[in-house]
């Protein structure tokens, strides 16, 4: 019992591998000792062989029952505490892979989750690169396509104005050709055409109004207008040197007649003979006007250019756009000269 004790003493002071295998060979030593004193006492008390068989039957039997047990209980003692170190080491090394394989995942998951974000970030920072790219690029075109409207609207403007101020410088030649005091050997070079466009502007600004060119081909009359006095008048135009004749007289009557006027008018750049004379006043009716006329009545109503206005310019430009001699279906023109102050 005092040998157990001083096993276990042993065993639980210091359960050590070298301290097991000492006990063992103590417990070994203990029961062999035991197994030579049995031996010896019966040795002493049985004749030499005999005795020395039943000391060996003894002592194998003190063996069994003596040392055996002692012999377990060393072993038992000796690798009980070494098993259970190595079982604990086993379980601690379980769970060591355990939470070693524990921490690899959460590292791996830590790791997956910390890539996924900067993927994550990467593409939000690349949308919002584009975007922001996108929007410089939007800000961009917008600026280019203001430059370029501003500078088409400069453009126009410039063209526009370029227009304008040749339209007017136009305007105010055509204004001044129209109220130009025209000298009488200008008049003779005219053709029949300008001729009778001098004629509408001058009773335009004698005071005839509603005057209008008859159509080619007339049947007499060149011109239909109204007197100052309100009479409907027809009047034939003759940009003659020489002098002219009957034949005017006539055309003028034929006209007057065609057209429902009250009276009629011969201008013409030369002079009248006798036999024209002589049929107009038979007419009582028919005004024969010469190049006397035509002065007077540029000296005085033509003395000067009037100031240039846009209102009356658009009237005389409506009144001289067409042609006076473009015909008509109904044998009328369709072109009006209003009078203009």
């Amino acid at each position: 019992m005092q040998d157990i004790r001083i096993d276990r003493q042993l065993v639980n002071e210091n359960p050590s591998h070298d301290l097991c295998q000492n006990l063992i060979w103590f417990n070994v030593f203990c029961a062999a000792a035991d197994v030579g004193l049995i031996a010896i006492v019966v040795g002493q008390a049985i004749p030499q062989f005999v005795g020395f068989v039943i000391a060996l039957a003894v002592a194998a039997i003190a063996l069994i029952f003596f040392a055996l047990p002692r012999l377990l209980r060393s072993l038992v003692t000796a690798i009980v505490p070494g098993l259970q170190d190595f079982l604990t080491r086993l379980r601690e090394e379980a769970e060591l892979k355990k939470w070693q394989r524990m921490v690899d995942e959460a590292r791996e998951r830590e790791l997956a989750a910390t890539e996924r974000r900067v993927e994550a970030e990467r593409a939000q920072a690349e949308r919002e690169s584009l975007e922001r790219d996108g929007a410089q690029r939007e800000h961009q075109e917008r600026l280019d396509r203001e430059e370029r409207e501003r500078i088409l609207a400069e453009r126009r403007r410039t063209e526009l104005e370029e227009l304008e101020r040749q339209r007017e410088e136009l305007a105010r030649q055509q204004w001044e050709a129209w109220h130009a005091r025209p000298l009488m050997d200008e008049l003779e070079q005219m053709s029949g055409r300008d001729f009778e466009q001098f004629l509408i502007r001058l009773l335009l600004k004698i005071g005839y109004t509603e005057v209008s060119a008859t159509p080619i081909n007339d049947f007499g009359g060149d011109i239909v207008a109204f007197d100052p006095e309100g009479f409907r008048v027809a009047i034939q135009a003759k940009r003659w040197k020489d002098k002219v004749g009957i034949s005017a007289v006539q055309e003028c009557l034929s006209g007057m007649i065609h057209y429902h006027c009250d009276g009629g008018m011969v201008v013409t750049t030369g002079r009248f003979t006798k036999q024209a004379r002589i049929l107009a006043n038979d007419a009582t009716n028919v005004e024969l006007c010469d190049r006397n006329w035509i002065q007077e009545q540029i000296t005085a109503h033509m003395a000067e250019v009037p100031p240039f206005s846009w209102s009356e310019y658009e009237i005389w430009a409506t009144t001289f756009k067409e042609s006076p001699k473009r015909p008509h279906g109904n044998g009328r023109s369709d072109v009006r000269y209003l009078k203009v102050a």
